[in-house]
């Protein structure tokens, strides 16, 4: 779809001057008379609309008479079509989580440690071994490849796992800005289970929250473990409401990112 059919009907006259000729096609003078402005203005929309593709002039005698062309209209209905996924099975999530920040802002205002000491545990089976995942978990070179929700990139990672060692995630927004996440290793059991801590900074450096999370990998079989992460909250600070809102959504959109980057590392050692 062109652009210039979207300019030439956001104009609301030229919108009219468009329902107008679907009736059936309309001179200049009519055109000028139902619009209740001048003939040279009304030239002046009908020429816009003609050079994007959407009227077509042609001479009867003096007068001069325009008709409708389909063809771009053709192409917008199938753009607008592309949204049909969204009408008939609408995206929640976006209205769920700002739902969700108005809650833990208005909690938050009451008492900055509002989240000190919430938990949750999210699970799911992922098509890996406890070998392959606990690689992915611990290798600063693995990690840049998945470890971010939706729409976010990991620029940068730095992992020393061993009980003590430093921690740190940078995940960058498609605008440039970036986010990073540091903390430490608490307790490692290969491949069993794997403890740390990792808070979110705000752009001074300062700790928005403390997250104590607990990844236990669980074999189903040879080729499947099951993945629980039990994440627990402290030091919570006003600010980090919109964080602790997202804290599951960003936990699941990360998880389908590594079974992602998993799939596709299969893949190409299956090629190979």
């Amino acid at each position: 779809m062109k652009n210039s059919t979207l300019i030439a009907l956001a104009e609301p006259k030229r919108l009219r001057i468009v329902e107008l000729l679907r009736e059936r096609p309309r001179s200049v003078g009519e055109i000028s008379s139902l619009l209740n402005v001048s003939q040279p203005q009304a030239t002046k929309h009908l020429q816009v609309l003609e050079k994007a593709g959407l009227a077509l002039m042609y001479p009867q005698g003096q007068r001069r008479i325009y008709i409708l062309q389909a063809a771009p209209l053709k192409e917008l209905r199938g753009w607008v079509d592309g949204f049909e996924p969204n009408w008939i099975n609408p995206p929640h999530v976006p209205t769920e989580y700002i739902e969700a920040i108005k809650r833990e802002q208005a909690l938050a205002a009451k008492d900055s440690h509002w989240a000190d000491g919430r938990s949750a545990t999210i699970t799911r089976p992922i098509a890996a071994s406890r070998e392959t995942l606990w690689r992915y978990w611990t290798e600063a070179t693995e990690l840049v490849k998945w470890f971010s929700p939706d729409y976010l990139t990991t620029p940068y990672a730095e992992s020393d796992a061993r009980p003590g060692g430093k921690l740190r995630v940078d995940m960058q927004d498609p605008d440039g800005t970036v986010h990073t996440a540091a903390g430490h290793y608490i307790k490692l059991q290969e491949p069993d289970q794997l403890e740390f801590m990792l808070s979110p900074l705000d752009p001074k450096g300062r700790p928005l929250f403390e997250s104590y999370d607990t990844v236990t990998f669980k074999e189903i079989n040879d080729e499947t473990t099951e993945l629980a992460i039990n994440v627990r909250l402290a030091a919570s600070t006003k600010d980090a409401a919109t964080f602790i809102a997202g804290l599951e959504l960003g936990w699941g959109q990360t998880l389908d990112k590594l079974e992602r980057v998993l799939k596709s590392a299969a893949g190409s050692e299956t090629t190979m």
